[in-house]
């Protein structure tokens, strides 16, 4: 992990997600499948803003994540809020937290970035188990590997992203996605930028993903003890899961 990378993360990758309205979709979700949800865990939560928005709205938050920075920033945006948000210090590849919680999250593929060997996804799946009560919630963001296949085909290049910055230039971002080998697969981000003056400015940022496909997946709750009860091809209620969904957003119930 790069030194800078709490600094760097919302420059990176934050015009990727609408925080409050994925918020609210997650309340929803809490609402709909869940019962009393009171307390709940973001597990890799980045800069937090998840939980800051879930604890606005009222829910008891905690938050884990291996880069203490991202935890300063979490606390730092709750207090600006007048709130206090629990941290933990923890690592995907080795995840133990003790506590009972009413519903757990795992956001913007963090699974797929870190955990490539199939034991340390079993554990971790299995560890978040352990945390939640019975009939408790966890969500979790995908990228299902045959439905990505399809809709962006190795080697082609997408722009994900196009907007002029505050200061007039104009940031294009391009992803293409590269096999590595069974497991394994880079997905490779170019940011363009035009500057008001007409030069540009380049960069590459390259993410590693493991290759998860839907089988692999459901093999994995099955042997937590965790149930599907929706699943949702965006951060939206109104989106199920199909074929055509880049993602995958799966709520999942502890038996």
């Amino acid at each position: 992990m790069p030194n800078d990378y709490a600094a760097s993360y919302e420059r990176n990758f934050g015009f990727f997600k609408d925080y409050s309205r994925e918020a609210l979709f997650l309340d929803h979700v809490f609402k709909t499948y869940g019962t009393d949800v009171a307390r709940v865990l973001d597990i890799a939560c980045g800069p937090g803003n998840h939980i800051v928005e879930l604890a606005r709205m009222g829910y008891r938050a905690a938050a884990a994540d291996i880069d203490p920075a991202m935890l300063a920033r979490t606390q730092g945006a709750a207090a600006e809020h007048g709130m206090t948000i629990e941290t933990h210090v923890a690592d995907l590849r080795n995840f133990r937290l003790s506590g009972r919680f009413d519903a757990a999250l795992n956001m913007f593929y963090s699974f797929q970035n870190v955990l490539f060997a199939p034991h340390q996804q079993l554990s971790f799946f299995q560890s978040v188990a352990a945390l939640l009560r019975p009939g408790g919630l966890f969500i979790i963001e995908l990228m299902p590997e045959e439905n990505n296949l399809r809709l962006y085909p190795p080697g082609e290049s997408f722009v994900t992203h196009r907007a002029v910055q505050e200061d007039g230039s104009t940031l294009t971002v391009t992803s293409t996605s590269r096999i590595v080998d069974e497991t394994k697969k880079d997905i490779v981000f170019f940011y363009e930028t035009v500057l008001p003056d007409g030069s540009f400015e380049h960069e590459e940022l390259i993410s590693p993903i493991r290759r998860v496909y839907l089988a692999q997946f459901e093999a994995l709750c099955r042997a937590a003890g965790l149930v599907q009860v929706a699943a949702f091809g965006a951060c939206d209620s109104d989106v199920p899961f199909t074929d055509d969904s880049a993602k995958l957003v799966a709520v999942l119930e502890k038996a």
